[in-house]
């Protein structure tokens, strides 16, 4: 597969260039976007052709006649790019402002009658707008990408998605402005297709050093040299990153606006007013994107201040070491005055360093080891975090402080597991009245939200108590008393109040509960050093036995004793004294955790203040230290000053050993040993951002996967209606599930012992089986019985709590400065996992709670498998099997690794929450809204460079000017094929290129331009409702925009590198592939309400497509892009006419014509061209890894091209040249008989240019 390519590099010109005007070129891309959305009205299909089919009565042939027409002249563009490659875009932006307004305005005659609208005529009209379409596209990504050399990936996020998002738009326009008035929705794109062409034509422009065919023959070479040398300048300089980012805010803002308007008009049958204020809203979105292009210079930059925490401490740690210099150097006035002027120039640094922290906030992190080598060791590890008992877990079973936290959490989780697990059962008892769904699922609901209230609470006072200076931290152990006061408000509530006010109370429980979830993790993991699973875990086994002791026994018992003397049919208790006896002694219990509470927060502040004490004490001998090396290096003769410090030095170094009155008594009082960790800041690389958050968000939906255990109460109904339990039965499953979810301290000892792995596994493991086999059950595959659901529950409740236990433990360790956010983060999201969960089991589930099961099985094991591949421990973090085998050199490495944790604050503007609003309107639309938000919250946490950038990187020329190192346009861009478009149409790449294609887009257009037939077809619906197409092209255009946006940042990713650590940008021809054959795969097996997700997925690999098309053929082609570009489009029309007429339509209109109707009914109606384009696509992978590997081998040998042109020009000694000139290495040519490659060799060799002298 060795390709025969010549190896062309360009020097790049070093002279004095003229910057890039910024607000110009994003004018451009500005005005690009705009066209983009233009060209998007082609995929609007669904909007109209329900609406033309029952106008003119056409048949499912007619339908598919017309869209394959349109499709051919679409992508059948060829021609068009010939004239763009040789005269520029002003011709291209003619055409497409003809085409397009014509092909509207006949349309909107036709659909007003004054045109008879025939198949014909139809498919004449449609395809004059789809050109026009396909001509604004051609303009707008060819010449804006020619503006952004070094940014395709964002800029192609912003034009390709606009491309995906602009179906949805329109659909929320056509709704909302032109209630679905077809022939207003054209009038209105006639308008928009004038006002947009008219703006490219006079506006659109390529950049000088982008020379169309005509300019090379036209203008001399003195000219085209000036215009060749400005590439340099737009390949150094980056375009502003605040400029993208205001982009993709907006973006992100309206993918998640037109999703959720859509659902809610969908589902829940709004009228005129909602659909307009809708539509307003989307027109205001598209409308603010224009600041992207604002003549502001603040928009020019790179830095954003809200994301660079981490600078007020380094600019204050700064400011403390200049204060500790002053206050030296005035003790010490009678060092000699040489060193008192060279003091006075490293306290001038110090601030001249201040000063460009404050200039240039980028630098911050290649400034802080320099910082903090200055301090030494005066900055400590409590400088960071509160001071930590260092015993391990069995020395620490022997304090009194590990069993007092125990206690608080017996009486505060037992407590309120009784009340959230039961809280049907006590609300018919309390009311004397039967509970609804709805009531239990607000029940279901408030708990998940009072939790999630609670974590944010807890998370919300570490932070506000530890990010403090160390001497003026509140111990956090004071949150202690906030849980138990929440659990004894709400006991006393729950006896008092009325019944119509017993949600209140309940929620209150919730508030304390979640609160106490994050005392429980952050509390342990603050004051003990180590093994932090273990007393993590240790704590949660209180519940453990509180859920026997309290709720199995104490409440359960009594409850069904209450009920069998009433004995009623339904087995439920009614009346206050059903309940009462419980209350009260739970009550009691609450009571005595405020004793405990009292006793942990005065012996862990008693230690604090000596630990404080010790480090007062460190610091002064640290600072009498660097005294004497003054006075030692000055040379001073005064032996009066010198023997008063020797004896100060003397003096408090004796006194060291000496514990004070203060530490004598604190020693009596704990008799734990205080140990001060000095930290290690040199020579620490920085933590990857992007990393740590990727793992953080991969975290929080592992929560929502431990908040299953909490949703008991949503299948409890059923499982006592299926199965005739009594009260007795019912608690007993619930209390089984409980002690196998909190009785995880051996589990907690493997994972210190051999990190999450083995805890990930066992959780993936166990909590599927749990989940499927109660779903198995429900449906009746498997006979029920007590003993059977226990050890059901039991399996899902210890595989759900597992997740918990190795992710926020992994992640506290992580983010070890972050504590409070991040357990804000997951915690939250737990207590919220029960919400969401149950928002979907009664809006999708409601009754078939096998179904939810089953969901529930794909979820955990996606997440799962996840963790396991990507969740580890940093490296300080040193698990107990890497102890026993490191050698001491290797411990002392990796350890030292802490202070680069502890120094390096992550970004906080990443810590954002979300939470679930209730809503009136419905089950299904409030499950529909809690995806959507759920969705939502991965974009919040995406690890997008523009939301952790703490550095800004140095020009690289500058970097390769002071290495002597020879610039090269590879440093920038990845290597290219130098080929004219017809000598690539002589290799084998180009043509495996139109393949992939040719099966992948060619199948998605079968699936999204007949998504309403398909949809008929699989669910035996002759006519869907037209909310449904709606909700189609929303997803359609929702789905592209996301898949856009993947493969922009998938090219930001890999290209964003050095040229020797570049990933081949053709490893993303495989997405797309992969997602279509699973889409149609999805089509085949799933049913009914299901297959949106096959179609989601369509328009995803869709999406991804059509970025790929433009972002690979234009990095790997670096002549003609538009006919490469282009070329590409020949597979869509091809695919149109054979897959979407003939095979699909021909074979769908056949089997309607046997049936006699126009619709066809049935999954035979679609299985036959499903199943052709799954196997085209199979064989489209293996044109993806030839082209995959013919790339790879053509990069490997122009990076060695390169390393041979450095060193020739290093040893000669030569300065590079004023101008760009071009050196090109033949490459050996091997002929392979028989293989398809050599049909180019002829074609492959170019005369080699000389240089010029």
């Amino acid at each position: 597969m060795q390709t025969n390519e010549e190896v062309v590099i360009y020097r790049l010109a070093t002279g004095p260039q003229k910057p890039v005007s910024e607000h110009k070129r994003f004018a451009i891309l500005v005005l690009g976007s705009f066209g983009c959305i233009v060209c998007s009205f082609s995929y609007a299909w669904n909007l109209i052709s329900g609406t033309m089919q029952q106008r003119y009565d056409l048949s499912q042939r007619d339908l598919s006649t017309i869209v394959t027409v349109g499709l051919v002249v679409q992508f059948g563009v060829l021609p068009y790019a010939f004239l763009y490659d040789f005269l520029g875009p002003i011709p291209i932006s003619v055409i497409g402002t003809v085409y397009f307004p014509l092909g509207t305005l006949l349309l909107a005659l036709c659909f007003m009658g004054k045109i008879e609208g025939s198949v014909v005529r139809l498919s004449v009209f449609n395809a004059m707008m789809a050109c026009g379409c396909a001509m604004f596209d051609l303009v707008c990504c060819i010449t804006v990408l020619s503006h952004f050399p070094t940014n395709r990936g964002p800029v192609t996020a912003l034009l390709k998605t606009f491309t995906g998002l602009g179906s949805a738009i329109v659909a929320c326009l056509y709704a909302g402005y032109f209630d679905s008035d077809a022939e207003k929705h054209f009038f209105f794109l006639f308008s928009l297709g004038i006002v947009v062409g008219v703006l490219c034509i006079v506006f659109m422009r390529l950049p000088p050093y982008h020379l169309t065919q005509y300019a090379e023959r036209k203008l001399s070479d003195e000219v085209k040299e000036r215009r060749l040398v400005t590439k340099a300048q737009y390949l150094r300089q980056e375009a502003p990153l605040r400029r993208f980012a205001l982009g993709l805010l907006i973006l992100v803002a309206l993918i998640v606006f037109v999703t959720t308007q859509s659902a809610l008009v969908s589902y829940l049958k709004l009228g005129k007013a909602p659909k307009l204020a809708f539509a307003i809203v989307s027109t205001i979105l598209v409308l603010l994107y224009t600041f992207v292009m604002a003549p502001l210079p603040f928009l020019n930059s790179s830095y954003i201040p809200v994301l660079h925490p981490v600078r007020t401490r380094q600019l204050q740690a700064v400011g403390e070491r200049s204060e500790a210099l002053q206050e030296g150097r005035r003790a010490e006035a009678t060092v000699t005055s040489s060193i008192e002027d060279s003091n006075e120039k490293d306290s001038s640094e110090g601030v001249q360093g201040l000063k460009a922290a404050e200039c240039t906030p980028g630098h911050a992190m290649a400034s802080e080891p320099t910082a903090a080598a200055a301090k030494g060791s005066l900055e400590m590890e409590l400088d960071y975090v509160a001071p930590q008992y260092q015993g391990s877990f069995i020395r620490n079973l022997t304090t009194l402080e590990l069993w007092a936290l125990w206690w608080t959490s017996f009486a505060t989780t037992g407590v309120t597991f009784v009340i959230n697990f039961n809280s049907s059962f006590i609300f018919v008892a309390l009311q004397s009245a039967p509970v609804s769904d709805s009531l239990r699922t607000m029940l279901t609901v408030l708990n998940g939200v009072g939790s999630a209230v609670g974590r944010l609470l807890m998370s919300f006072f570490e932070v506000w108590s530890q990010k403090r200076k160390a001497e003026d931290r509140v111990p956090i152990t004071m949150g202690v008393f906030f849980s138990s006061s929440c659990v004894i408000t709400s006991i006393v509530l729950f006896l008092v109040l009325p019944a119509a006010a017993l949600p209140l109370p309940h929620i209150i429980a919730a508030i304390g509960s979640g609160f106490y979830n994050g005392v429980a993790i952050l509390v342990t993991r603050t004051i003990f050093a180590k093994d932090p699973a273990k007393h993590y875990h240790f704590c949660l086994s209180a519940p453990m036995i509180s859920a026997v002791v309290l709720n199995r026994f104490l409440y359960g018992e009594w409850y069904t004793a209450q009920a069998e003397k009433q004995a009623r049919a339904d087995r439920m208790c009614y009346g206050k004294k059903c309940v009462l006896m419980p209350l009260l002694v739970m009550l009691g219990v609450g009571f005595s955790a405020l004793i405990t509470d009292v006793v942990l927060n005065l012996r862990y502040r008693s230690y604090c203040q000596r630990a404080l004490a010790e480090r007062a004490r460190l610091r002064e001998r640290d600072e009498l230290v660097q005294k004497m090396r003054v006075i030692a290096g000055s040379g001073a003769t005064d032996g009066s000053d010198t023997d008063k410090a020797v004896d100060w030095e003397m003096k408090q170094l004796c006194q060291a050993d000496e514990p004070s009155d203060l530490e004598r008594a604190v020693e009596d009082d704990s008799s734990t040993e205080c140990n001060v960790l000095k930290l290690d800041v040199t020579n620490q690389r920085p933590i990857s951002e992007a990393r740590r958050y990727g793992l953080l968000t991969l975290a929080s939906f592992a929560m929502i996967c431990a908040s299953t255990s909490y949703a008991f109460n949503l299948f409890s109904g059923s499982l006592r209606d299926k199965y005739n339990f009594d009260s007795r039965q019912m608690s007993t499953i619930n209390t089984v599930g409980m002690v196998f979810a909190y009785f995880l301290l051996p589990y907690g000892t493997i994972y210190d012992y051999l990190g999450p792995l083995p805890v990930y596994i066992l959780a993936c493991v166990l909590a599927s089986l749990g989940l499927l086999l109660m779903g198995l059950t429900f449906q009746g595959v498997i006979a029920g019985s007590v003993v059977r659901f226990c050890v059901f529950n039991a399996l899902l409740s210890l595989g759900s709590q597992l997740f918990d236990l190795a992710t926020v433990v992994t992640m506290l360790s992580i983010f070890p400065t972050r504590r409070g956010w991040v357990v804000a983060l997951l915690k939250t999201l737990m207590g919220l996992g029960s919400a969401i969960i149950g928002s979907m089991r009664t809006g999708f589930f409601l009754n078939t709670p096998a179904n939810y099961f089953y969901f529930l099985v794909g979820m955990v094991l996606v997440t799962g498998l996840c963790c396991i591949a990507v969740m580890r421990l940093p490296s300080y973090h040193l698990t107990g099997y890497q102890q026993s085998r490191l050698s001491d050199e290797q411990k002392a490495v990796r350890g030292a690794r802490v202070a680069a944790y502890l120094t390096q604050e992550p970004p906080i503007a990443l810590a954002a929450f979300t939470k679930v609003a209730k809503t009136q309107h419905g089950l299904l639309a409030f499950a529909i809204v809690a995806v959507v938000i759920t969705s939502c919250f991965l974009l919040m946490l995406v690890p997008c460079p523009w939301l952790d950038r703490l550095t800004t990187k140095g020009p690289r020329d500058d970097e390769s000017a002071e290495s002597g190192e020879v610039l090269t346009d590879i440093d920038y861009i990845a290597p290219q094929y130098q080929t004219t478009f017809l000598q690539s149409c002589c290799t084998v790449s180009l043509w495996c290129i139109l393949w992939t294609m040719f099966c992948g887009v060619g199948a998605e257009f079968v699936i999204i331009f007949n998504a309403s037939p398909i949809f008929s077809a699989l669910t035996e619906t002759p006519k869907l409702d037209t909310t449904v197409s709606a909700l189609l092209t929303v997803l359609n255009g929702a789905g592209s925009a996301l898949g856009r946006l993947a493969m922009s940042v998938f090219e930001h990713y890999t290209q964003k590198r050095k040229a020797e650590d570049r990933m081949p940008i053709t490893v993303a021809f495989f997405v797309p592939t992969t997602l279509i054959i699973l889409s149609m795969t999805l089509f085949l097996v799933l049913p009914g309400r299901s297959l949106l997700a096959a179609f989601a997925l369509a328009s995803l690999g869709n999406g991804f497509c059509a970025s790929i098309t433009i972002l690979v053929l234009r990095t790997m082609y670096a002549k003609d892009p538009a006919k490469h570009y282009n070329f590409g489009f020949n597979a869509l029309w091809i695919a149109a006419i054979l897959l979407n007429r003939l095979l699909y339509g021909e074979w769908i209109a056949s089997r309607a014509d046997r049936q006699g109707q126009k619709v066809c009914v049935g999954r035979e109606c679609v299985m036959m061209p499903l199943l052709v384009m799954i196997g085209m696509n199979l064989t489209a992978l293996l044109s993806d890894v030839y082209l995959h590997i013919s790339y790879s081998r053509f990069s490997r040998r122009v990076l060695a091209e390169r390393r041979r042109l450095r060193e020739g020009v290093a040893a000669a000694g030569s300065s590079e040249p004023i101008y760009p000139e071009k050196e090109v290495a033949r490459g050996e040519r091997v002929y392979a008989h028989g293989s398809g490659s050599s049909v180019g060799d002829s074609l492959d060799a170019q005369q080699q240019r000389k240089p010029r002298g």
